[in-house]
Order: C-alpha cells, then sequence, then structure tokens
C-alpha cells in the first residue's frame, strides 16, 4: 500500500483472497475461521481483485497487518497513508466506543514490525511472545475430574439458565468470537466444568473452519491447579475431532499454566511468534 493507494473494504464473499497471506501455522487457522464467517471481521485490502496486503478487525481485541508493508515500507510516508488514517481514524474510535480499552496487533511478515509504532501514534505499545501449539497426538488422554465437580456441554439450556453463576462470562466470551451467541449454539461448542450450579471452568471451540478449529479457555480463580482446564479440554478435543476438526491452541508465551495445560493435553508446539499489545483508552 502506497500513498498513492486507496483501501477497498473486502465483501465477505471474497475473504478467500485472503488466504494467500496466511504465511504463518496461527495466521492460516485465523484467515481460514475469517473465510468461514463464524468471526464478524472487518477486512480492507490494497487491491479488491488481488489483494498483496490487508488489515483485519476482529471487531474485538485482534487487528492483523497482513502481506506487502503499508506505503512501500518507507517510514516518513506512514503519515499520509491511507491505511494509518482507516486504523486511526475509523477503527479504534469504533472498538473504544464499544469499550475494547486493548488491542492485539498481529503482524506478518516480521518487515511490519518498524513501521506499527508510528502507525499507532499515542499508542505505548509492549512487543510479547505467543505459543501456537496443534493436536497431533494419535490418542486424547485421560483427564479425571475431582470430586464435587463434572463436565458439561455449553448448550442452550445452560446458558439460558439464570441460576447458573458466571454464565455471564462464557457468554462474554462467545460474544467476543462469534457474532452472536446462537452462532455458537448453531456450528460452535463447547464444555464447561460445574461445581454445584456454578461454572468453574470452561472451554471452547473458536476460529471454526472446514478441517480445524483453535480452543479459548478459562478457570476462575478459586478453582485452578485442580486439573478441571486439563479435563474441558480434552473434552473439546475428543469433539472437535469426533467432528473431524482438529484443534489449535494458541497463548501467551509467559501463561505457563496455560501451556502446561496443552503440553498435558498433548498438544505439539507449532509456532512462536510475535505481536504488539496496546492498551488504547
Amino acid at each position: 500500500m502506497n500513498n498513492e493507494e486507496m483501501l477497498f473494504r473486502l465483501n465477505s464473499a471474497d475473504y478467500h483472497l485472503l488466504r494467500p497471506l496466511a504465511a504463518s501455522p496461527h495466521l492460516t487457522l485465523v484467515i481460514e475461521a475469517v473465510i468461514a464467517h463464524p468471526i464478524p471481521a472487518m477486512v480492507w485490502v490494497d487491491d479488491a481483485v488481488a489483494p498483496r496486503a490487508a488489515f483485519i478487525w476482529d471487531r474485538a481485541y485482534s487487528y492483523y497487518f497482513l502481506g506487502s508493508q503499508a506505503c512501500g515500507g518507507i517510514p516518513q510516508h506512514i503519515r499520509a497513508c491511507p491505511l494509518k488514517r482507516l486504523v486511526n481514524d475509523t477503527v479504534l474510535l469504533q472498538a473504544r466506543a464499544a469499550g475494547r480499552d486493548i488491542g492485539i496487533f498481529y503482524y506478518s511478515p516480521d518487515d511490519w514490525e518498524p513501521l506499527l509504532p508510528d502507525m499507532l501514534p499515542g499508542i505505548a505499545l509492549e512487543k510479547l511472545m505467543r505459543h501456537f501449539y496443534a493436536f497431533e497426538a494419535s490418542s486424547v488422554i485421560d483427564a479425571p475430574l475431582p470430586h464435587g465437580y463434572r463436565l458439561q456441554p455449553i448448550d442452550a439450556a445452560l446458558l439460558a439458565n439464570e441460576k447458573v453463576e458466571n454464565r455471564q462470562d462464557v457468554l462474554a466470551e462467545l460474544r467476543q468470537m462469534w457474532a452472536r451467541p446462537e452462532d455458537f449454539l448453531e456450528i460452535g461448542f463447547g464444555w464447561c466444568v460445574m461445581n454445584g450450579s456454578s461454572i468453574a471452568c470452561w472451554c471452547t471451540a473458536e476460529y471454526l473452519s472446514e478441517g480445524k478449529c483453535g480452543i479459548g479457555i478459562a478457570t476462575r480463580e478459586e478453582h485452578r491447579r485442580k486439573g478441571l482446564a486439563t479435563a474441558a479440554a480434552t473434552a473439546v478435543v475428543r469433539e472437535s475431532l469426533s467432528r473431524g476438526l482438529a484443534p489449535h491452541w494458541d497463548c501467551w508465551s509467559t501463561n505457563l499454566p496455560s501451556r502446561r495445560v496443552a503440553e498435558k493435553a498433548r498438544f505439539t508446539l507449532r509456532e512462536e511468534y510475535a505481536i504488539y499489545l496496546g492498551r488504547l483508552m
């Protein structure tokens, strides 16, 4: 994208044109999910027929700078760059208005990295690493739960039951990853660990596309270090495989508990990659 070029809002029917820009395993998972539409993404490209560069916002916290460098890779031109204006004057304004206080900025290839600080003025960016895993094992482990806990699928009855504690936390995660919770109920799936009438841990399929999915998981602090995450993750892995989906796991490199659960559940590390994290408010 040079500063004479225009940006085009890509129609969802043409999202398949993004495939050549999926230059890594984690971006392949994301772009295939964008193409399949469970992620309510907004996409802009430099060329509506044969894009060489793209900017994607998932309408939550993730932003992707992909393909050829912005403005020909000339930093002094960035201030006039239409991509910079789009990001700052339109997208981030919408994100802030929706209460999105954090931005996770993904980029590929790496030569985007020196451009992002000037592309995102006023945002203090912190470079962090992430680990990306794929399930390639020949079998799924057994992960028994301690006394007082039980596995339960995340279905419409659970999400509608106002007597279930912490269901709003699950709904909040679904609204981040899906256009509507109803879309999750139609084509997604997940399992939670119940403790009485309270959801102690939940694990959901996300980034669904043909043949693959990601995994999102969280455990309430008071229920951690009891093996609940391993049990919930294993249930989702089993269901993924039964549906012909290869599950994937993406987490912060510093999140050692998440990495331990992934490795215990027999996920294999495929990639370590860098992102920028910034506070938008």
